[in-house]
């Protein structure tokens, strides 16, 4: 047990609680110690919130905000095959997935489609941007006009790790994509030879996610589509734009806030329309509170703010 002990000299102001203890048990089931009233918050994942949805008969307030992630299934551009050379095939794929079915059969239905790089958190998400909905119609004409109207004569390798979820995801996009001829295998590894065959640009397609360290745009453009973050660096895609590197280099010299998210988004659109990746979804950060807790919000970059947090111990609100 950690406990924190509240700094009355801190500089905007002393917390409303003294004493904060931290628990940390990999084995505890932190759910039911919530339920039984043994502690106050917890992290959720999806499986226990659809458990709270289905017992609304409880002391515990589930409090959500969208995370500053990404997950996406990242094509090699590097990789000198159809998928790195045909931009229209690419774009076929992204609509010939359905996006809110991935979500609902194999995460539970607990995100939210993506329509580009940026999460909704971010000021400069685009409400406007369309992005690829599911159009399967549209996707066998792109493979149509990419001289593939039958669909291509050779299968292409997923790359993922050996989580029984993932695989599931990768074996519904096998379903998906051969409804216009796009033919794949499933190739599971260790999550460290993943990354490693990821950064050595020995992969076709894979399976992966990002998740931000600030609220800055930038976590999402220059780790995931600057040419020098090619391997290690992030551009496990082997991403490679001229203009896009030019682009990206001028939104950081720009300071006002308004011009700089305008740019963000104009940089979002051309590698939305480039499709280098399939923009698959955004998770959610759940936490499940006692209903005496209060003050409290959920942050999209999974801080706790404890510090304007306080809990009603005198049956006052």
């Amino acid at each position: 047990v950690l406990i924190l002990h509240a700094n009355d000299e801190y500089y905007d102001g002393a917390p409303f609680i003294d004493t904060v203890s931290i628990e940390f048990n990999d084995e505890q089931d932190t759910l039911k110690m919530l339920l039984d009233n043994h502690i106050d918050f917890t992290a959720l994942s999806s499986k226990e919130h659809h458990k709270l949805k289905e017992d609304s008969d409880n002391n515990v307030k589930v409090r959500s905000t969208p995370s500053l992630d990404l997950q996406y299934i990242g094509f090699n551009m590097s990789a000198n095959n159809i998928l790195s050379q045909n931009r229209d095939v690419r774009q076929a794929i992204s609509y010939a997935t359905d996006k809110n079915r991935y979500i609902a059969e194999t995460m539970g239905g607990d995100a939210i489609a993506a329509r580009g790089v940026f999460p909704p958190a971010l000021p400069c998400f685009n409400k406007t941007l369309e992005g690829y909905p599911y159009n399967i119609n549209k996707a066998r004409e792109l493979m149509e006009k990419a001289g593939y109207p039958r669909g291509i004569d050779r299968t292409f390798t997923i790359t993922c790790s050996k989580t029984e979820s993932i695989i599931k995801r990768g074996k519904l996009l096998k379903k998906m994509w051969a409804e216009i001829g796009i033919k794949i295998k499933i190739e599971t590894i260790e999550w460290g030879n993943l990354l490693d065959k990821m950064h050595e640009g020995k992969t076709e397609i894979f399976m992966m996610g990002c998740a931000a360290d600030t609220v800055e745009p930038d976590n999402f453009l220059s780790p995931l589509f600057l040419s020098d973050s090619h391997g290690e660096g992030g551009n496990d895609r082997f991403y490679s734009v001229e203009r896009i590197d030019r682009l990206i280099e001028k939104s950081r010299q720009i300071t006002a806030p308004e011009k700089r998210n305008q740019l963000y988004k104009e940089i979002e659109s051309e590698i939305v329309a480039d499709a280098p990746m399939i923009f698959m979804s955004h998770n959610y950060s759940r936490i499940a509170t006692r209903k005496d807790i209060y003050g409290y919000y959920v942050h999209p970059l999974h801080t706790y703010p404890i510090d304007v947090t306080w809990k009603n111990w005198r049956g006052n609100e």
